[in-house]
This record gives structure tokens, C-alpha cells and sequence, in this order.
């Protein structure tokens, strides 16, 4: 699998929960007409939640020159099912890849600390069997919720940095 089809599962894949939501509210209203009261939250819910996934997934993996801030990666952080406390200024697009792998990781939630050239993250994570591969550049068969690991690797390198992912007692630091 390509870095590109890597990432579009992992982008897809992310938007349609939210989109299958949309539709089925859309057939309750065609089914009975009643259920327009309740559909309202439901449709402001997913829509606002379809719009902050696309604009963080925009600011990571689109042109640059996207917008930067906390506002998107609060915005994207509370479609999750996890909570978690951002500290720290986004100020680059390989912060966010780092956000985005914490919060991959991170199953219930937790702290992610922002710093100029680091993510860390710091709650309980799951580690992925085919993380050291992709840290090497492998993305042959591998889960697209390590998109993001592999775009962060190859944008490292091409900037001429390198990538450490270190998993520590109390969860993960991510260095750029």
C-alpha cells in the first residue's frame, strides 16, 4: 500500500461513521416525517463533527499554507470518544501528525503536550505491532490508523529530521 492509499483509508475511513449517520437520519425523515424534531441535534451534531474531522485532516495531509491553530485540533479531538487536554500552541503540520498519533494511541484519552519540535502524549496506549515498520518506511499491509506515522516519517525525512517515537510508563513521546 502507497503512503497516499494509505492515508485516504485512514481519511475514509474516519468520515464515514459520520457520513452513514447523515444518511440514516436522512431515511428516518423520508420514513416518518415526525422524526424531523429529533433529527435537527442529530444533523447539527454529525455535520459539525464531518466539518472539524475534514478541516484537521485538511491542515495535516492538505497543501500548505492551511490554517494552523488549537481551535481545529480542539474541534477534531471532541468527534473522538476519548477526552482529551491539549496544552501547547499548534504552530506545524508534523505537530499535528503528532497530535493525531497520540490520540490514535491513546485508548482512553488523556494529556497531549505540544512543543516546538514534539507530541507527547500521556494516558494509557495501545502500541501497534507494525509501528517499527513504518517507522522504517514500510506501509506494505499495515493498519491505516498508522497513516499518520508514516506521512510524519516521510515528511521528517524529506525535511531532513528524523522521527523517534519512544513509549514511555506513562505513554508516548513522539520527536521530530
Amino acid at each position: 500500500m502507497t503512503l497516499n492509499e494509505l492515508i485516504m483509508t485512514r481519511v475514509s475511513h474516519d468520515l464515514a461513521g459520520i457520513c452513514g449517520a447523515l444518511y440514516n437520519t436522512a431515511e428516518l425523515l423520508e420514513i416518518d416525517e415526525t422524526f424531523g424534531i429529533e433529527a435537527g441535534p442529530l444533523i447539527k451534531s454529525s455535520t459539525g463533527a464531518l466539518i472539524a474531522r475534514l478541516k484537521f485532516f485538511r491542515a495535516l495531509f492538505g497543501l500548505d499554507g492551511a490554517p494552523l491553530d488549537n481551535d481545529i485540533v480542539n474541534n477534531y479531538l471532541h468527534t473522538l470518544s476519548a477526552s482529551f487536554d491539549l496544552k501547547g500552541k499548534v504552530y506545524n503540520r508534523m505537530q499535528l501528525a503528532g497530535i493525531l498519533i497520540c490520540a490514535d494511541m491513546m485508548i482512553r484519552g488523556g494529556q497531549i503536550d505540544i512543543k516546538e519540535n514534539s507530541v507527547s502524549g500521556v494516558g494509557s496506549i495501545k502500541i501497534y505491532d507494525q509501528l517499527s515498520d513504518v517507522l522504517k518506511g514500510k506501509t506494505d499491509g499495515v493498519d491505516p490508523k498508522l497513516a499518520p506515522v508514516a506521512w510524519l516519517s516521510a515528511y521528517s525525512q524529506k525535511n531532513n529530521g528524523v522521527l523517534k517515537v519512544n513509549i514511555t510508563p506513562n505513554g508516548l513521546d513522539i520527536y521530530f
